[in-house]
């Protein structure tokens, strides 16, 4: 979404957040949204996967936004283009009160070197396009104060797009960081762009999230994870929202990969109790069931291969287990695409 010659990339619209003349960033249209969960209504205006991004004409650019956690802190992280800026520059503190972040334009000299980087290493995004990596939470936009930029044009960005549809993990929670979720890495590995929909402690496998992914034809392959979150509910109506939503999705894109994941490493695993094996059970059997070419089942269990992995909550893994993850599953898909 292009507003005020900004890409505010992954966000779908915005919503009056009812303070500051601030604006939520709404990853999935209302219209979806509001079908689903009241968790995953919140979850929808997270900023997980959002990036502004944009070319600076003049030096210095300055964004207003705000936190909406009183007492609190947000930092989202800027980059240019797969580059992370430097100590003094990366890190943007945004406080509950409307914080003014001031970006300056790397020197000629810098971005000669940063090109020359991009171009070894076979960089998908230009180092001429600033994006501001925002984190896991909520932070509202409510205006740019100075400067002149322009959104990215086609070639500055990659011309893949990899979808993740997710609990919190695929979310990033416990990453730490955005550019640390194994989703991130996932795209960075291949050289994709990135469309998170991961939905913390809300990716419940609604109907409606599986028509709209099936609706969207701006990506090239997806991965659908799945599980976690429904721990709860009985395993046939598990076996029927997951039969639904990758039949629903896979057969809308007969010609694009559906990456169908299971549950990660978790808790129940490490104490022996066995419901995360049999949904793991499940998914495997449906994905068998339905017989569609484009699917690829994928056993959570080989991406995070035990409890090393894991963060103190026993659910989601730490930064080096979604670094395993996204080198498993990278290698896993390159075999396919």
């Amino acid at each position: 979404m292009i507003y005020k010659n900004i890409d505010f990339y992954n966000v779908s619209e915005f919503q009056a957040a009812g303070r500051e003349n601030a604006y939520k960033m709404l990853r999935v249209p209302s219209c979806v949204a509001d079908k689903i969960s009241e968790g995953g209504q919140r979850m929808n205006c997270a900023n997980c996967g959002v990036e502004l991004r944009f070319n600076m004409i003049s030096d210095t650019v300055k964004l207003n936004l705000c936190f909406d956690a009183e007492g609190k802190v947000t930092r989202p992280v800027i980059l240019y283009g797969n580059i992370p800026a430097g100590w003094e520059e990366c890190f943007k503190n945004i406080y509950y009160t409307p914080t003014e972040i001031i970006i300056k334009k790397p020197s000629e000299d810098s971005m000669r070197l940063y090109e020359k980087i991009a171009t070894e290493n076979n960089h998908p995004f230009d180092p001429h396009v600033i994006r501001v990596i925002m984190q896991n939470n909520h932070c509202y936009f409510i205006d740019i104060t100075e400067g002149i930029v322009k959104p990215p044009t086609p070639d500055q960005v990659p011309k893949a797009r990899y979808l993740a549809y997710g609990s919190s993990i695929t979310h990033g929670s416990l990453a730490l960081l955005q550019i640390n979720t194994y989703a991130y890495r996932v795209a960075e590995n291949l050289g994709h762009d990135l469309i998170n929909l991961g939905f913390a402690g809300n990716a419940r496998l609604e109907k409606e999230m599986a028509d709209y992914i099936a609706s969207r034809d701006d990506w090239d392959f997806a991965s659908l994870e799945m599980g976690i979150n429904i721990l709860d509910i009985p395993a046939e109506e598990f076996r029927e929202r997951v039969t639904y939503f990758i039949e629903t999705v896979a057969k809308t894109h007969p010609s694009k990969k559906v990456f169908c994941i299971d549950l990660f490493y978790c808790k129940d695993d490490l104490e022996g109790g066995g419901k995360a094996s049999s949904f793991r059970k499940i998914v495997k059997e449906t994905v068998g069931k339905l017989g569609l070419p484009n699917t690829v089942y994928v056993n959570g269990l080989e991406m995070l291969t035990g409890s090393h992995g894991l963060s103190g909550d026993l659910v989601h893994p730490n930064v080096r287990g979604a670094e395993e993850i996204s080198q498993n599953l990278s290698k896993l898909i390159k075999s396919y695409i």
